[in-house]
């Protein structure tokens, strides 16, 4: 999900290794939360469009009909992204279901899932962990959370990792992923 995406700011591109290993092996399927480039790339996904399963190439294609790839069912959700910038921009969430129910957030605002039935790990941008109240519901939603869509720490204008650490305290709930990182569960 957004595994395909470009360098905005502090928030780095796929890195080339990815990419190619994913040219290498095409996936079933690929996700993409919204159409901002530092989740989407029009450009990284063109050489896909033929040779996958099952393309989704971002929110305004998405049906919001659950269905199936390999042994997973994935259910799109319809979603508002984070702020008030842009109230219409088209948003989708993920929940992936196999021998785990993962929750892939995107950029959605948490409140979008305070009446979601729990998952077994969510996918979640620093919003889910820079607050008290934020983090309380994000432990309401699942047992395990990933925080990704980190900016790099060396270029963090906004103290989001200070904050992160502050907030979460180094909760076991919390796993911090780094781009290309396999993670098991």
């Amino acid at each position: 999900v957004d595994g395909l995406c470009g360098r905005v700011g502090a928030y780095p591109e796929t890195p080339a290794h990815i990419v190619q290993s994913l040219l290498d092996n095409p996936p079933d399927v690929l996700l993409f939360t919204h159409s901002h480039q530092d989740h989407y790339s029009a450009t990284l996904i063109s050489p896909y469009e033929n040779t996958i399963l099952r393309p989704v190439t971002g929110p305004e294609d998405v049906s919001y009909n659950p269905f199936s790839v390999g042994n997973l069912k994935i259910t799109p959700i319809k979603t508002r992204h984070l702020g008030k910038v842009e109230p219409n921009l088209s948003h989708t969430s993920y929940l992936i279901e196999g021998s785990k129910k993962i929750l892939v957030t995107g950029d959605s605002a948490p409140t979008c899932f305070k009446d979601f039935p729990k998952a077994d790990v969510a996918v979640v941008p620093y919003a889910y962990c820079t607050t008290p109240s934020a983090w309380a519901l994000t432990k309401s939603i699942c047992d395990r959370a990933v925080l990704v869509h980190m900016p790099a720490e060396e270029e963090d204008a906004y103290g989001l990792w200070p904050l992160v650490r502050e907030v979460t305290q180094n909760d076991p709930v919390l796993t911090v992923a780094e781009i290309g990182n396999l993670l098991y569960f």
